[in-house]
């Protein structure tokens, strides 16, 4: 009776695991490729050098950096050198790092979708800075006179609503940026999924020097891997890898 109890506990616990948490915003772990990720790792821990194991750069892995910045060039129009990236623990800690730096430079609000990821208000909130909602409507958000400097947007692909910030709104929020001396993180959390029209690219590449650019694998691949990348405006670079290298002295290496 005690093993047909244990069995029974195991497959209970067995169909438990194997339910899949289908919310908004989180890629189906079922799709994960187990079998190409678990060959590609083979290689890379027999081939990796071991002064390669040791403590690293705080921005990450160079091949890594370097592979990233041609990537977000030819698919998201991206405009970055592989020294302006930072491999962050996901966009949760490229925000993070983000609102400590402004708030240490005199930033006391950031601006947020409204409706919009409940993340950013709490990101913003935890790391020193006061969220101001800002109402998106069919044409996203209008930042003209926000009390803040800084905002955190998805244009690509507005969450929760779903519409793609049109041209004139994306250029307004450039423009709203450089007046008020500000800066604007995007969250580009799934910008290469289109299925009806080519993606729209990222904001970044109209004012690399106004817009920090936030992106991950966690929907493409797994959030569970927790790598992602900040393109840093080279006035903040200095001040945010301090804080990387303060928070974790640098990333994973072999992921």
């Amino acid at each position: 009776m005690d093993r047909l109890r244990d069995t029974g506990n195991l497959s209970a616990a067995g169909e438990a695991a194997a339910r899949v948490d289908f919310r908004p915003g989180r890629a189906d772990p079922r799709l994960f490729p187990r079998a190409a990720w678990a060959n590609l790792y083979r290689q890379v821990v027999t081939g990796v050098p071991d002064r390669a194991l040791s403590y690293g750069d705080p921005r990450g892995v160079p091949e890594l950096r370097e592979a990233l910045a041609g990537l977000l060039a030819r698919r998201r129009g991206v405009r970055t050198g592989a020294e302006r990236i930072v491999v962050c623990g996901g966009v949760a800690q490229a925000v993070s790092l983000l609102c400590r730096v402004l708030a240490a430079s005199g930033h006391g609000a950031m601006a947020v979708e409204d409706p919009g990821p409940p993340e950013h208000a709490m990101l913003a909130r935890t790391n020193g800075l006061r969220p101001v909602g800002v109402g998106v409507g069919a044409r996203g958000p209008d930042l003209s006179g926000v009390a803040a400097r800084a905002a955190l947007v998805t244009p690509a692909h507005q969450f929760p609503t779903g519409i793609a910030y049109p041209p004139e709104t994306r250029a307004a929020l450039v423009r709203w940026a450089s007046t008020v001396d500000g800066l604007v993180v995007e969250d580009d959390y799934d910008g290469d999924f289109r299925y009806d029209r080519a993606p729209v690219g990222a904001i970044q590449g109209l004012a690399p020097d106004r817009v920090a650019y936030a992106g991950s694998v966690s929907k493409s691949l797994a959030s569970g891997l927790r790598i992602g990348w900040l393109v840093v405006p080279a006035a903040l670079l200095d001040a945010v890898v301090d804080l990387k290298r303060a928070d974790d002295l640098c990333g994973p290496v072999l992921e």
